[in-house]
């Protein structure tokens, strides 16, 4: 893994060169999920800037880490976050969502906005591999501030009428457009196992 030293341009060209590997290696259609995983996760390393983080203990190590309770924080006050999985065949999807957060379960539905298919591929997803990941992260054009916080766990889609009403009343808390706006069956029920983070800069 690269280390801290090495600046942002030297980071992004690693960096570059590990997504471009996992990229020609899915394009061949020759990777295997344990292989496209440790690709990205080289990536991710890179991207870490050498920060060593722990997970489960509710401590990081490295002065930039985050504590569990701060990344439960920040995540839980973003806006959007990207829900990643992947098919029955290991390729991976990546999608944005809205979402509401109540200790270490995620909440999240389908609104009314016009979609390519009625049959969404995060649920079937979801359906044949429930393990799953979600990340939000605050870019700035000041690096001082940087943030990410990763959930990992898994998830359960729910069809039954008092779930989804529950989970429309906490989205209406945390987005004036859920006033307004009607979500669909089935909800997803993320339960986080471990929440993973890094901070430029020290966190509250």
């Amino acid at each position: 893994m690269s280390a801290i030293s090495e600046g942002p341009s030297s980071l992004a060209m690693a960096t570059r060169n590990d997504l471009s590997m996992a990229d020609a290696s899915a394009s061949a259609g020759s990777y295997r999920r344990a292989d496209l995983a440790k690709m990205l996760g080289d990536a991710m390393a890179h991207l870490e800037a050498g920060v060593a983080l722990t997970s489960g203990s509710g401590t990081r190590q490295g002065g930039r880490g985050v504590t569990d309770e701060q990344a439960r924080r920040r995540f839980a006050e973003a806006r959007v976050a990207v829900l990643g999985t992947v098919d029955a065949s290991g390729a991976p999807h990546l999608v944005p969502i809205t979402f509401a957060v109540e200790g270490d379960t995620v909440w999240s539905a389908v609104d009314e906005k016009p979609k390519r298919s009625p049959s969404l591929r995060r649920h079937a997803n979801l359906r044949s591999h429930p393990a799953a990941g979600l990340l939000v992260q605050h870019w700035d054009e000041d690096w001082a501030v940087l943030w990410w916080v990763r959930a990992d766990g898994t998830a359960i889609l729910h069809d039954a009428v008092e779930t989804v009403e529950r989970v429309r009343e906490l989205l209406q808390e945390k987005y004036d457009q859920y006033a307004r706006a009607r979500i669909s069956a089935p909800v997803i029920e993320f339960e986080v196992s471990s929440w993973h983070g890094w901070a430029s800069a020290p966190s509250n």
